[in-house]
């Protein structure tokens, strides 16, 4: 089931993104997720559109937007990831929203195929001032 967060499942979700994080971004200090753990909780969270997938009272995964256009997270726990729960949650906000886009580092290769795949094209490169990595905007649109 996907649904809209609630306040209550910050703490797992923050698990999730922090883990996730480190884990896909091993080119960057995981003390830089550390360090923006609170802001992404206390911040960005309360004026993103988020939505979970939940199986069995579990979270698979969520996704974020800002302004209802730029997907600024699609996660899944560690353990649940290639399982198609990242396809659904993307496939959610496709079939509500008629234009996303993103920003994917260009060395978490896994994650730029997976948004090629689902129809994102690269429409700007450059790099991330907070990390200094080289990062591709990439952008979705409904043809309907």
């Amino acid at each position: 089931m996907i649904r809209r967060v609630e306040k209550k499942d910050y703490e797992k979700i923050m698990e999730i993104w922090k883990n996730s994080n480190i884990k896909a971004h091993d080119f960057i200090d995981k003390g830089y997720w550390i360090g923006n753990y609170e802001n992404v909780r206390d911040n960005y969270l309360p004026i993103s559109d988020t939505y979970l997938l939940e199986e069995g009272g579990d979270i698979k995964g969520f996704i974020s937007l800002i302004d209802s256009t730029f997907i600024g997270g699609l996660f899944c726990g560690v353990n649940n990831q290639c399982k198609g729960y990242g396809t659904k949650l993307l496939n959610f906000v496709k079939e509500r929203y008629p234009f996303l886009e993103l920003a994917v580092y260009d060395k978490n290769v896994k994650a730029l195929e997976f948004y090629q795949k689902n129809s994102f094209k690269i429409v700007k490169t450059q790099v991330d001032e907070n990390t200094g990595e080289l990062e591709h905007i990439m952008e979705w649109k409904n043809k309907e």
